[in-house]
């Protein structure tokens, strides 16, 4: 019952949001900050970098630029 609920809340909602204006912009916006996500994810997954590598990487190469 209260997942039912909660699926017509979501549901009313979502269609709101998507009649207005904004919400279509928020929506594309939240799309897209969501799909370069996934694709950093997949690439850094592909290349078999880990992420705390990826970023202790681009630390290094950070100081090792402002030492010079």
């Amino acid at each position: 019952m209260i997942q039912k609920n909660f699926l017509k809340i979501f549901f009313h909602f979502s269609f709101r949001l998507l009649k207005s204006r904004d919400g279509v912009a928020i929506m594309e916006y939240g799309l897209l900050a969501a799909l370069i996500s996934l694709v950093l994810i997949v690439a850094l997954k592909t290349l078999g970098i880990s992420l705390s590598g990826f970023l202790n990487y681009i630390a290094e190469m950070m100081s090792n630029t402002q030492a010079s």
